[in-house]
């Protein structure tokens, strides 16, 4: 990919107004899943040969993904209100179906890794969400992982590159 930064702000216009920051190289290693688990090295997701799913069931439904994040230690919450030393994530999706997940870094801002495109550091949690093909569904449930923060500053690999 030659131009990353020109194909996120393609991809989710919005980010341009409400900003954002590219914190990693482009990669196809991870997904957002992986990125919220803190692993680096392989792809999330269930039904996919070669993807890494933690559970014998291949259910791809929002439930099953909510039920991931359970097991990593989260629990549901009211909103994505920032709290000091608490880590919380943000699920996207719509009726049963999971799109996408970040995580609220302890500034408030948002990290999202977008597919085989970087990770991002983005100012709102909707920046990412609305109708174009690439943007994701609104957020239909926020999770906490309570009394803990784990940041992921020794993943962000670039720091700020926009």
């Amino acid at each position: 990919m030659t131009d990353p930064i020109g194909a996120i702000e393609d991809r989710f216009p919005k980010l341009v107004a409400e900003g954002y920051g590219l914190t990693s190289v482009p990669t196809d290693a991870y997904n957002c899943v992986a990125w919220v688990a803190r692993d680096i090295a392989q792809w999330w997701g269930p039904g996919v040969d070669g993807y890494y799913w933690p559970f014998p069931s291949q259910d791809d439904s929002l439930t099953s993904f909510i039920t991931l994040f359970r097991s990593l230690g989260f629990e549901e919450c009211p909103d994505g209100t920032l709290e000091a030393d608490i880590e919380k994530i943000a699920i996207y999706g719509n009726d049963d179906e999971f799109e996408h997940v970040a995580f609220q870094r302890n500034d408030g801002s948002w990290s999202s890794k977008l597919g085989e495109l970087g990770d991002i550091r983005h100012d709102r949690v909707d920046s990412i969400a609305g109708p174009g093909f690439f943007e994701y569904s609104n957020v239909v449930a926020y999770i906490t992982a309570r009394g803990k923060y784990v940041g992921h500053s020794a993943y962000e690999t670039c720091g700020a590159l926009k």
